[in-house]
C-alpha cells in the first residue's frame, strides 16, 4: 500500500514537469501563433500557447491578440472581440480600439 501511495505521490509532483513544454517546443509554437500560413493553424498554435501557462502576461497579450486577428479574418467575431479584450487586460501598451471598433465592439 505504502508504494502505491509513493507512487501516486510521485505522480502528482512530477506531473506539471510532464505538462511543460519545451523551450524550442514554446519558440515554435508561438512563431506559428504570429505566422502560420493558415488562420485555423494560428489559432490552433496560439491556443497552445496561452494553455500552458508559460509566458509572462505581456507575451500571453499578444498571443491572444494574434489568434483575435486570426478569428477576425476567419468571420468568428465574437471569439475575435474576447481576444482583443483579453490582450489588452494582459499587456496595457497594447491598444486594439481599432481592432474592436471595426467589429463593432468597444474596449
Amino acid at each position: 500500500m505504502r508504494g502505491i501511495l509513493f507512487a501516486l505521490a510521485l505522480v502528482v509532483v512530477a506531473f506539471p514537469a510532464w505538462a511543460q513544454l519545451s523551450d524550442q517546443m514554446m519558440d515554435d509554437l508561438g512563431e506559428q501563433c504570429a505566422w502560420a500560413d493558415s488562420y485555423p493553424a494560428r489559432v490552433n498554435a496560439c491556443t497552445k500557447v496561452i494553455e500552458s501557462g508559460q509566458e509572462s502576461e505581456e507575451e500571453t497579450g499578444d498571443d491572444y491578440m494574434h489568434r483575435g486577428v486570426a478569428f477576425e479574418q476567419m468571420g468568428l467575431r465574437a471569439q475575435a472581440i474576447a481576444d482583443y479584450r483579453r490582450a489588452m487586460q494582459l499587456d496595457r501598451y497594447l491598444d486594439l480600439t481599432e481592432n474592436l471598433q471595426r467589429l463593432g465592439a468597444t474596449p
